[in-house]
């Protein structure tokens, strides 16, 4: 993603237990959404997540999907989407409202 780049993945579960945030980040935040539902919700619950870690949220994605991509979460398509919409909000980071998986992290943090 250029010179700016995002510098680091974040993973984000409603718990919080493994969340690595770290203050002055700007973030896109992305949520899969079961088709029918309403994303609206969800994204409002992880950007007072964020705004509580002093992460600037400049932006927000939302996949609607019977269930998540098992490789990237959201879809490769999706992933590229977010890519480009990161580089022109200057996101430094992508937060998930869930645990990824090892995979889908590897995978992602491929893509970036």
């Amino acid at each position: 993603m250029g010179g700016r780049g995002l510098r680091r993945l974040l993973i984000e579960d409603y718990l919080g237990q493994r969340a690595r945030i770290y203050g002055g980040e700007r973030a896109l935040l992305i949520e899969v959404v079961p088709p029918g539902f309403d994303p609206r919700d969800r994204l409002a619950e992880l950007s007072a997540l964020a705004g509580t870690a002093g992460v600037v949220v400049v932006g927000t994605l939302a996949q609607h999907r019977a269930r998540p991509d098992p490789a990237t979460y959201i879809g490769k398509g999706k992933v590229l989407e977010a890519l480009h919409l990161a580089q022109q909000l200057a996101a430094d980071t992508l937060l998930f409202g869930v645990e990824l998986t090892p995979v889908q992290a590897r995978n992602l943090e491929e893509f970036t």
